[in-house]
């Protein structure tokens, strides 16, 4: 028997968005038959734009979507949503959207370039209608983004629900995972989907080499962490609580519920080599010991403050850093009871000119699994590291520097291995860290800008996750690189990468 779901207005739409039950702006999906589910004629009779901006942007509704209104507005894509299309588009909740416009470093959505802005939006947008009633359960698909990226979408039971829908659940990336609280709002041009958070496009990467000392002479110095801790995102009690004596330090993301939130924190002390040669590489060493799930770890700088192993929380810790200085895959199985390293030889080098006596080194995940880290506590052969080599000779060789080209209409272009590369070694082995920055545009990697001093590699240029992103001013541009490889061994000279802005 079909029935049709209408979409009402109500007194209890804050109750409704809450609890998932169908209210005002948003007809949520139940455990019916599919074929019984539409959206609303109320919807169905609007583009994505005329709902977005309506009242303006719902500034007297509690729906919470009007700040993603205002951000496609400011990005250039009202004409794209307010067209003919077929389009999927996944809305974040405008305090969780303004949550992550602050970590890249900007206060408002006006603020933000628009260049910027319209890459990340457009990585979260497919011309393909994906509901959850197209997919099985237990499925997982994948769609190519408007940006030319990719965007999952992956359909679970529960006892309450067949339609749990979920972005980028995907074992082949290690995007951050994002609960759909509000599903399958039809409009005349597409779908939509609310979440309470945002996501984008990150492939899975392999870990780059190990060094092997036999074969190359590289000296080393090792640091051993001096504090270490973990901090709960939970309740009250659990924000106020300290953990720096525990032997382990657990990470985790709260998909659709931050109280489950967990970071980690390291203070290592600032000191200078032992040796005389040039600092080649810096990496940090953590042994997991628990791994709930495929996922991964980003290792970033804290805030350069100094804080009580004993005394630590949530509450009173050194700001999380947002730039990530390197990201550790962790598998599914097979993955625990072992080391993993993350480079962070720009923050330490920095830490070493300023004459700081510290690094905090912040340990994170975008991941829903639970992740265990061993601490000091445990034992000194499982204790948090920071290791010093020296740098040899390069084995990179045969350097590819065509520069790239951009068109005016698109404003941005993948660069690729036909415009940079080096052999020499393998792609995940090859490191080009941003010596300065364009004047006439942005360099993204995973859609999100970096900074000078950030590090990505030969693999993340193969597989089109880093970017040139045009401002609309200027006919040419050029940013520089430095590249190494694995071993540290530094390239002779600083790549000058060219960019032509074509019409």
């Amino acid at each position: 028997m079909k029935t049709t779901i209408h979409i009402k207005v109500c007194a209890c739409v804050l109750i409704a968005l809450m609890s998932f039950s169908a209210c005002k702006k948003f007809a949520l999906l139940k455990s019916e038959d599919s074929e019984s589910i539409i959206a609303g004629e109320d919807l169905k009779k609007q583009t994505i734009w005329e709902f977005l901006s309506q009242d303006n942007f719902h500034s007297s509704d509690l729906t919470k979507v009007g700040l993603y209104g205002k951000a496609i507005q400011h990005a250039g894509l009202k004409d794209l949503l307010n067209g003919e299309g077929n389009y999927t588009i996944i809305i974040p909740t405008e305090t969780f959207l303004l949550n992550f416009i602050k970590g890249l470093g900007y206060q408002t959505i006006e603020e933000t370039p628009p260049a910027i802005l319209r890459d990340l939006l457009l990585n979260t947008i497919t011309d393909t209608r994906v509901r959850s009633f197209d997919l099985n359960i237990a499925e997982t698909k994948g769609f190519p983004t408007l940006s030319k990226d990719s965007i999952f979408f992956s359909r679970t039971a529960t006892s309450a629900s067949n339609y749990v829908l979920t972005i980028n659940n995907s074992p082949s990336i290690i995007s951050p995972s994002i609960a759909v609280r509000s599903q399958n709002l039809e409009f005349k041009n597409g779908v939509a989907h609310v979440s309470d958070n945002f996501t984008y496009y990150k492939p899975k990467l392999k870990a780059s080499d190990v060094p092997d000392t036999s074969l190359v002479s590289i000296k080393s110095d090792t640091i051993l962490v001096t504090k270490d801790s973990y901090m709960n995102n939970g309740s009250t009690t659990n924000k106020n609580t300290n953990f720096g004596s525990l032997a382990y330090m657990y990470v985790k993301f709260g998909t659709s519920d931050a109280n489950l939130t967990r970071r980690a924190i390291c203070q290592f002390p600032i000191v200078r080599p032992s040796f005389s040669e040039r600092i080649g590489a810096v990496k940090v060493g953590l042994y997991v010991n628990r791994i709930d799930g495929a996922g991964s770890i980003a290792i970033v700088e804290d805030e350069n403050i100094d804080w009580n192993e004993k005394t630590i929380n949530w509450n009173n810790a050194p700001v999380p850093g947002t730039a990530t200085l390197s990201d550790i895959a962790l598998p599914a199985s097979g993955g625990t009871f072992k080391w993993y390293n993350g480079e962070i030889t720009t923050a330490y080098l920095n830490a070493l000119q300023a004459s700081k006596p510290f690094i905090n080194i912040g340990i994170s995940t975008r991941s829903s699994p639970l992740f265990g880290i061993t601490t000091r506590e445990v034992a000194p052969n499982r204790t948090p590291y920071i290791v010093l080599t020296s740098s040899p000779v390069s084995i990179l060789t045969s350097p590819i520097n065509t520069g790239i080209t951009v068109s005016r209409s698109s404003a941005v272009s993948k660069i690729s291995n036909k415009e940079l590369q080096f052999q020499g070694t393998a792609p995940q082995n090859i490191l080009y860290t941003v010596a300065s920055l364009p004047t006439n545009g942005f360099l993204t990697i995973n859609s999100l800008p970096v900074a000078v001093g950030t590090t990505f590699t030969q693999e993340q240029v193969n597989k089109g996750v880093v970017k040139y992103l045009y401002n609309g001013s200027g006919s040419t541009d050029s940013f520089t690189l430095e590249a190494k490889d694995f071993q540290g061994g530094f390239y002779s000279s600083i790549l000058t990468v060219p960019v032509q802005i074509s019409n």
